[in-house]
């Protein structure tokens, strides 16, 4: 099979504007080029630094950062070989995140869930400060922001085997807002921890947590942002950092879900998980859940619990439903193919600001995956594929 799928998507813009309209959308894109929707280029493939044990190369176009060791080790690795792109998405972040609000008192957020991180975490979130030359409050941006203030959409389904014809098939978009800065400092990040499970996940510079990642038992793991509207817990487990230690610690979909739903939440949302034998939907809360199955061959999530009558996203509901009514109409087998199709269906267009700048395909029975990063949506660019296997091999 080709380590490439290019994307079936592609749709015409309309082109009626006026002299004065074009010229006001050329100083646009020269004074704001990352606001441009242009294609993210990497350049060609090489090792780009190498730092410890860390190395940082350009794989079939894609950036790829392999770290090892413990915790400090790994962190300082991340943040030496990463530094430039840290800093700048570092200060980019903290005015996101702040806008409009107290900037200390989102600082006193960020404390109190850092002071509830495991301890081997936070040595990491050291070691990362460390390399990229940041203080340690600086990185807690970047790590804790999300559960602080947490926002986005995100679309994804699990396929079954009665569905594929093979075996289990996680399709997933991440949507956010900064669509195009978070284009721009995505990587695919492969960890492996001492004494723990090794991973692989998608993130951005700086970002030691989990939002969408697969480990090497196949236990694939991603979120969608806050449906529960149920508010925000100081004291509470940032739930990146739950995912992570689920993917490092567990060999099942069930121990995964049972793990990370025992610990106290910062924040509510919904964690879409599978491995090679099925898949789970865990739609939580700060003190509860309730736990999804697959029926008919799938499950789909977006961004509203199915028991919500009026989820608060109203773009939610629109995105679950040409999910479910893709996979309801098709037949055996669901190709990867065809599950990109299904996930541009769910992505969001036309749009540099609030867009879909990471998708992927999990395969976890053969612990492949294939990641689009380089267009807005990611739905429309290439999907490459890669093994976790030589990911792991890189050195």
């Amino acid at each position: 099979m080709s380590n490439r799928v290019p994307s079936s998507a592609g749709r015409p813009v309309p082109v009626r504007v006026q002299l004065l309209v074009l010229a006001a959308l050329a100083l646009f894109v020269l004074v704001v080029p990352a606001l441009a929707n242009r294609p993210m280029d990497w350049g060609e493939d090489r090792v780009v630094g190498r730092s410890g044990g860390g190395v940082y190369v350009v794989l079939r176009g894609l950036p790829v950062l392999h770290v090892t060791g413990t915790p400090y080790e790994m962190g300082r690795q991340h943040g030496a070989l990463l530094g430039k792109e840290i800093r700048a998405f570092q200060k980019q972040a903290l005015a996101f995140w702040t806008k409009g609000s107290d900037p200390q008192a989102f600082l006193a957020s960020l404390r109190s869930l850092d002071g509830v991180l495991p301890e081997r975490y936070r040595e990491e979130l050291r070691g990362l400060a460390a390399g990229a030359g940041l203080t340690y409050d600086q990185v807690l941006t970047l790590n804790l922001g999300y559960d602080a203030w947490p926002r986005g959409r995100c679309s994804q389904f699990v396929a079954l085997p009665e569905l594929t014809g093979s075996g289990v098939l996680h399709a997933r978009n991440l949507d956010f807002s900064l669509a195009s800065l978070l284009q721009r400092r995505s990587f695919i990040l492969v960890a492996e921890p001492e004494g723990s499970l090794p991973f692989v996940s998608l993130t951005w510079a700086g970002v030691a947590g989990v939002l969408t990642g697969m480990n090497v038992e196949g236990v694939t793991l991603a979120l969608n942002a806050n449906g529960s509207g149920a508010g925000f817990r100081p004291d509470g487990l940032v739930v990146e950092f739950g995912f992570r230690q689920a993917l490092e610690t567990t060999r099942t979909v069930a121990e995964a879900v049972d793990q990370f739903l025992a610990a106290p939440r910062a924040i509510g949302g919904i964690l879409v998980a599978s491995d090679s034998g099925g898949a789970l939907v865990a739609e939580f809360t700060l003190d509860g859940a309730t736990v999804r199955r697959p029926a008919g061959g799938w499950i789909a999530a977006a961004n509203h619990f199915l028991a919500d009558v009026s989820p608060r996203d109203a773009s939610s509901p629109v995105r679950y439903g040409a999910l479910r009514d893709g996979l309801i109409g098709a037949a055996p087998p669901l190709t990867v193919e065809q599950a990109i199709a299904l996930l541009d269906r769910a992505a969001i267009h036309g749009s540099s600001y609030a867009g879909t700048p990471q998708s992927v395909v999990f395969l976890p029975g053969t612990r492949e995956l294939y990641v689009s990063l380089s267009h807005l949506p990611a739905t429309e660019g290439e999907f490459v594929r890669f093994t976790l296997e030589e990911l792991l091999a890189i050195e």
